[in-house]
């Protein structure tokens, strides 16, 4: 590109960048805490953070300032290790919050995740210029140089990728998940301008490879610090990148037509030999391919069938087989000769042992840091739960799930990335060498999909990291779309409106429609009952249900009575019983106040008693604590109300039907 080129594109790319701070602006700021904590993840990353920095703030002061950012490496929740997740959600609310001198609060958690969206659109932007933008030809290429023609026989030119990386990191700012995940305190949303800087920066090194037969080692270190950051958010990170940059580059050299010119010098004049093309597939190759995609992806899809429970599972388990089957497809095109040799040399060059063995490293080193505090034997329990609870094996629902979280996750990217797909299938479109970058585009969205597919439950926010590449799909659309004259009058004003009414309308709803969902967080409530004199708020309880909100707004643990159907770690430790209750009230004389389900537990039988019910079943006397202020749980389906519980008096003979202050019969 000429340096008058530069020049022009320089302002524009300016004017980018700008625009998208302002939709960003819009969509991600707006009322930050003015919404009580409503989601279990965002409350569980508060009262962690806030007891990190607590612990590390008091042992500076009692004993060294050492000893105190050795209490940032452990997580803990009610005093127990919390190993769920690495630590980087919370150094940075506990940084942004030390910054203004100031405690750990929801502000300063959706903040952190609101610069995270930001971020990400500003490095999906960047991405898309990097893998859109053609490869020049290598040296020592032969002059006849096939043109950058895309689909359709669009002409992939400077205002082409400028137009695509627009697009689709404004449709990234205003995607329907991917804005609520900038919303509410998801620590998923973390990984996206960690991991998409992580793959910008391989593909950077490769384009490097491609065209100047050379190592960018630049490129190489931004990739492994940010591969390693994002592992310390999520361990999945690590896989992303793998399976995205590195992905990328080898689904490009297995499927690249015959012909295509490759670099295969291992050794002897790396940058000086001639290229190589590659031949085409020799007799026994072919069959033998076939072979290995049915090996992998017939067991894949029996497996999977075993776990159907419905119809239309029969799609997710024939969907798992399919990507088994690619798998073993790569993997046989892989160990043809000459393929094999420019992968190699393509990975020698971008060091996939550095960026990925690197971060390996940096994640085994904080937990070796942490069992070396709390112990070998306990950190292994807490991450071994930690798989147990996250890891789903050919699970037929989860890529159902997906699809269906893709169809409208990136909101007008979604659609756009459909059309495109159905496009590019039609157009039986497959990136030439000076468009390989646009294979770590493919790769990012199947590899990262069927990961998920294969490995996880088909959770909507598992797929946050994906959504720069689905945008990506879509902005490519748009640009080819734009660049047909006769579509382009329409098309930009409606991507306009659509796009700035998204951003307008989420910031609106997230910042301040959602009040109309108040009952969902328990903020109202607790501040209700700390208002009154009759309630003794450290004698507060939850009955069968734990929610780190209520610890979150009453600054303590909330100690569970009965079964909160999460794990201990989860609930902050081990619930009482109906019976520790009832010897706690009679031990300290004074009545217990308890949070409890009005109606039945979702999925429990119909005649099954109710919470209420089980408590008068005990013994106990109880009598409501009438509030105005409502808390709703079971995603809204099911009132939990304040009740006062005592021990019945002993002229309390007769059980009471009512549940309004009335007694039951004491046990005997």
């Amino acid at each position: 590109m000429s340096q008058a080129q530069l020049r022009t594109l320089a302002p524009r790319h300016a004017w980018h960048v700008l625009a998208l701070i302002f939709l960003c602006a819009v969509a991600f700021f707006p009322g930050l805490d003015r919404h009580g904590v409503t989601n279990w993840q965002e409350a569980q990353r508060l009262i962690v953070a806030r007891e990190m920095q607590a612990r590390s703030r008091n042992t500076m002061a009692s004993r060294s300032t050492l000893a105190g950012f050795k209490e940032l490496l452990v997580p803990r929740s009610n005093g127990k290790p919390y190993l769920a997740k690495p630590p980087m959600i919370y150094w940075s609310q506990i940084g942004l919050a030390n910054a203004m001198g100031q405690r750990v609060e929801l502000w300063h958690l959706r903040a952190v995740v609101a610069l995270a969206g930001l971020l990400g659109v500003l490095a999906t932007y960047g991405a898309a210029r990097e893998l859109l933008r053609p490869h020049a030809p290598a040296e020592r290429t032969p002059k006849s140089v096939v043109p950058s023609t895309g689909p359709l026989g669009i002409v992939v030119d400077a205002q082409f990728v400028d137009r695509a990386a627009f697009s689709s990191a404004a449709m990234l700012a205003t995607g329907l998940l991917y804005v609520r995940s900038g919303r509410i305190g998801e620590l998923d949303i973390l990984l996206v301008p960690l991991c998409t800087t992580a793959i910008w920066a391989v593909a950077r090194a490769w384009r490097t490879h491609q065209e100047q037969r050379r190592t960018n080692f630049g490129a190489v270190v931004i990739a492994m610090v940010a591969t390693a950051l994002a592992t310390l958010t999520k361990d999945p990170a690590v896989m992303v990148v793998a399976l995205a940059a590195y992905g990328g580059i080898a689904l490009w050299i297995v499927f690249a037509p015959s012909g295509t010119l490759v670099d295969t010098a291992v050794v002897r004049r790396r940058g000086g030999s001639p290229l190589q093309a590659l031949p085409e597939a020799g007799s026994g190759e072919r069959p033998l391919t076939w072979t290995w995609a049915a090996a992998f992806g017939v067991p894949s899809v029996l497996v999977a069938a075993s776990g159907i429970e419905s119809p239309t599972d029969i799609l997710g388990a024939l969907i798992i087989g399919l990507f088994a089957a690619l798998l073993g497809l790569m993997f046989s095109r892989v160990l043809w000769p000459l393929r094999f040799r420019a992968l190699f040399v393509a990975f020698s060059r971008t060091h996939p042992v550095l960026v990925l063995g690197g971060a390996v490293v940096v994640r085994l080193a904080w937990g070796w840091a942490v069992a070396s505090m709390i112990g070998t034997e306990s950190t292994g329990a807490l991450a071994r739960q930690e798989v147990e609870d996250n890891v789903r094996l050919l699970v037929p629902e989860a890529p159902l799930n997906n699809l269906e979280a893709m169809s409208f996750g990136v909101g007008v990217g979604s659609v756009a990335a459909i059309v495109t797909l159905i496009a590019l299938l039609r157009d039986r479109f497959w990136p030439s060498r000076s468009l390989a970058g646009w294979c770590v585009l493919i790769a990012w969205l199947v590899f990262i999909f069927a990961a998920f597919s294969v490995l996880g439950k088909g959770v909507q926010r598992y797929l946050t990291p994906m959504w720069p590449a689905l945008a990506m799909l879509g902005g490519l659309g748009v640009a080819v779309a734009l660049a047909q004259a006769q579509r382009s009058r329409w098309l930009r004003p409606t991507l306009v409106v659509a796009i700035l009414s998204l951003a307008a309308g989420q910031g609106w709803w997230y910042g301040y429609g959602r009040e109309s969902a108040a009952d969902r967080s328990p903020r109202d409530l607790v501040a209700e009952l700390q208002a009154r004199n009759d309630v003794l708020m450290y004698r507060l309880f939850s009955l069968e249900f734990a929610t780190p909100a209520l610890d979150y707004y009453l600054d303590r643990h909330v100690e569970v009575v009965g079964d909160a159907r999460v794990n201990d770690s989860m609930a902050g430790g081990g619930a009482w019983s109906i019976g520790k209750l009832i010897r706690n009230i009679r031990r300290t004389g004074r009545p217990a106040f308890v949070l409890v389900r009005t109606g039945r537990i979702p999925g429990e039988p119909n005649d099954a008693p109710t919470a209420i019910e089980r408590l008068l079943a005990a013994g106990l006397v109880a009598s409501e604590v009438p509030t105005t202020a409502r808390f709703r749980i079971d995603k809204g389906r099911s009132d939990v109300r304040c009740f006062k519980l005592r021990l019945p008096k002993p002229e309390e003979t007769d059980a009471s039907s009512s549940t309004t202050g009335q007694t039951a019969s004491p046990t005997r």
